[in-house]
């Protein structure tokens, strides 16, 4: 029988800080500092911000060594990974040291396991966190060390393939950029000579998401937000719905149709996703709406001239702000765009077709053995594995 012992009996939990923002002498140092949005992988291996020693010593944060747990508590609760260097945290996050009993890497899959748990003993009414007394309080199945490192290695390969998976389907986006970029060469120099045209020239409309606010409701017409345009797609799993009328009301101005292209304009700007679907939904203002004209450009050309480098290069230029980026739709408006003659295009959205249907291949099989990644965990946790 597997004997399962409260989380405070095996670990020692310390928590992170902040230096202040005013003080100059605190940032930009060479102490890697580590905050939620640089948890993305179950590896801690760089972070966005680093400090200077003065700004250690003279805030709440800790720098924790190498080979350690580190766990999001307040926001993206349940989210960990494992220090590869030593890094200062956040108060957002909690660091995890293990007894003589418990292994790292068994710790951080069983709280991935967890997370969903954490997820919900989490509280707050705008930004949810977890108390650490809910932590310490959490059940863990405590095996002999040998057991713990037998499961941990056959999750740890199974995550592997999980990975190189993803990799290939990364490499086949990188693919077609490169292809787009031999093809037809950078849009702004134009290597070949190709009519070069502003982007209003070759679209019936140039404007952007709905500036009105939306009536709200717990099911119904996805919402979109910045962050449901990812790798050239649209994502509709959303946490916003609103109703048939009021998606009646904001889309009367301009109908969303199938070969509309959306492109980001507001913090995460210059991510470009065609619509492939008549499946009914409406988006924010900071989410631009592009309406090519078949007639003058193929509508998935220009998806691949909105994801090339040159047009970022044209977004970098032209956003303005410092806490949250913003390119102004008139400025987009204008955006030089390369239009090579139409049989180019076509070979161009040939080529994307068999890339397109590869990646389809790939994430298929993703899909697939995150099931079986998923259900290992499941049976790791549950003394099956």
């Amino acid at each position: 029988m597997i004997t399962s012992v409260s989380l405070s009996e095996l670990v020692t939990i310390r928590g992170g800080g902040t230096p202040d923002r005013q003080n100059p002498d605190y940032w930009n140092g060479n102490i890697p500092w580590a905050s939620v949005k640089d948890l993305k992988d179950i590896w801690l291996e760089n972070t966005q911000e680093f400090i200077t020693e003065k700004g250690v010593k003279n805030s709440a944060t800790n720098i924790i060594p190498t080979g350690t747990v580190v766990l999001v508590t307040r926001m993206a609760v349940g989210r960990a990974c494992i220090t590869k260097m030593p890094v200062a945290i956040n108060q957002d996050l909690k660091a995890l040291f293990c007894s003589s009993k418990l292994l790292p890497q068994y710790l951080l899959w069983f709280l991935i396991w967890a997370s969903e748990k954490l997820e919900n003993q989490a509280s707050g009414a705008t930004v949810k966190g977890i108390k650490i007394d809910a932590l310490n309080q959490l059940k863990i199945p405590l095996l002999p060390l040998e057991e713990q490192r037998r499961i941990a290695a056959i999750l740890d390969k199974a995550d592997d393939v999980r990975r190189k998976r993803q990799q290939a389907i990364a490499l086949t986006e990188e693919l077609l950029r490169s292809a787009f970029l031999e093809m037809f060469g950078d849009p702004v120099t134009n290597p070949k000579g190709w009519e070069v045209v502003e982007l209003q020239q070759v679209c019936h409309r140039v404007t952007d998401g709905t500036h009105q606010p939306p009536e709200w409701a717990t099911e119904g017409i996805p919402f979109l937000f910045v962050s449901n345009i990812v790798n050239g797609e649209i994502n509709f799993n959303v946490s916003k719905y609103i109703t048939d009328k009021s998606w009646a009301s904001l889309t009367a101005r301009c109908p969303i149709e199938v070969n509309d292209i959306l492109y980001t304009t507001v913090g995460s700007y210059g991510n470009a996703a065609l619509v492939r679907t008549e499946k009914r939904f409406c988006f924010q203002r900071h989410i631009a709406h592009i309406k090519p004209d078949p007639g003058k450009i193929h509508p998935e050309f220009l998806l691949g001239l909105m994801q090339s480098d040159g047009v970022k290069k044209q977004a970098d230029r032209q956003v303005r702000g410092v806490a949250q980026k913003t390119l102004n739709l008139r400025e987009l408006k204008k955006f030089q765009i390369t239009v090579p003659p139409r049989i180019y295009q076509e070979q161009y959205v040939a080529f994307q077709k068999k890339i397109e249907s590869c990646r389809n291949n790939q994430q298929n099989c993703f899909k697939r053995q995150d099931a079986l990644f998923n259900s290992l965990l499941q049976r790791a946790f549950r003394g099956e594995l």
